[in-house]
Parts: structure tokens; C-alpha cells; sequence
């Protein structure tokens, strides 16, 4: 009797076992950081060099609905600035001396699809690529130099606020929205 009950036990706890593996795991959630470099590329940069990169850093946590399908809640933070300093090309450019810096602090919500089902940690499924698309704010408050003073440029009108060319131009703020979509792989 003890070794029919002990085979009974042995075999309740196999059917169990394989029962729980063959149920799709899903990961719940995850946080994750990120640090890297940001770059400014507009009317200062107009050849997109790649050459005054500075400070990024990112928070994120994404709740997964499935082995497809998440949701993130990104906090990122960023350096940007550029001078006609860099522009030795382009004389015009070098002589008007331009210049900003910048903060930039973004809050986004987006929503993640992986191609692949993906689960950290399980050989067979540790990569996957993905796409997202979101919608976030932004702040920023743009800054030069002038003889080692800062300067804030908003309060100056630097893009022709009141000024007689654009009497009704308004200043612009200091958040917008930002949105788009990004592919990336995850390993």
C-alpha cells in the first residue's frame, strides 16, 4: 500500500508539473534605466554632425498584457546644446556666434507589440523585435552664455517675438507634446 500511494504521489505530482509548464507564461512587468548620449540636430547643425554629444538618462516600467502586447511609462532626461562655434564650414555661420542649451525633461505613455513572444531569462524566447508608439510632454527652457553670464532666450524673443517683423508672434512655452513610434529589438 505505502508504494501504490507513493507511486500515486509521484505520478499526481508529474501530471501537475506538466500541466503548469504548458500554460503560456507571462511576464507581469518590468523597470528598466537607461543611460546614453542625446544630440541636437536643427538651424545650429544643419550637416547633422554627430560631433557635441551630452547627458541621457531614462527610468521606464512597462506592464505586459500578454507575451505580445505592453504598455510603458517612460521619465527621461536629457542634455541638449549647440554653437555656431562648430560650424568652421560655413563662415556666415561661425560669425554669427548662435548658441543654446538646454534641460530636457520628457514624461510618455506608449504602447509596445513584439513580434515575437518574448520572455526574459528563457533561452527560447529572449528576443524578439518591436514597435511602439506613444505620446509624451516635454520641458525645456533654452539657455546661452554672453562674457560668462547666462542668459535665459525665451524672455529675449530670439525667434521674433514682438518684434516689428512678427508683431503677433507669441513667445513660445516651455512644455510641448511630443509623439511617434519607434522600432527597436529587445535581447
Amino acid at each position: 500500500m505505502k508504494k501504490l500511494t507513493a507511486a500515486l504521489i509521484i505520478v499526481i505530482f508529474i501530471c501537475n508539473n506538466r500541466g503548469a509548464a504548458q500554460q503560456p507564461i507571462v511576464q507581469e512587468g518590468e523597470f528598466g534605466v537607461g543611460i546614453g548620449a542625446a544630440h541636437y540636430f536643427g538651424d545650429l547643425n544643419p550637416r547633422l554632425r554627430l560631433n557635441r554629444p551630452k547627458f541621457a538618462a531614462g527610468v521606464f516600467f512597462r506592464k505586459n498584457f500578454g507575451n505580445y502586447i505592453a504598455a510603458r511609462v517612460d521619465a527621461n532626461f536629457a542634455q541638449l546644446g549647440y554653437s555656431d562655434v562648430y560650424n568652421s564650414y560655413n563662415e556666415f555661420m561661425h560669425l554669427r556666434n548662435l548658441s543654446f542649451n538646454t534641460n530636457v525633461w520628457e514624461l510618455s505613455l506608449r504602447g509596445d507589440f513584439n513580434f515575437f513572444r518574448f520572455l526574459p531569462g528563457d533561452p527560447e524566447f529572449n528576443f524578439t523585435p518591436y514597435v511602439s508608439f506613444g505620446v509624451g510632454v516635454f520641458s525645456y527652457d533654452p539657455y546661452a552664455y554672453l562674457n560668462g553670464q547666462k542668459y535665459y532666450l525665451r524672455p529675449l524673443g530670439t525667434e521674433g517675438q514682438g518684434s516689428s517683423l512678427y508683431p503677433d508672434r507669441k513667445p513660445y512655452g516651455s512644455m510641448a507634446v511630443s509623439c511617434g513610434s519607434w522600432f527597436q529589438v529587445c535581447l
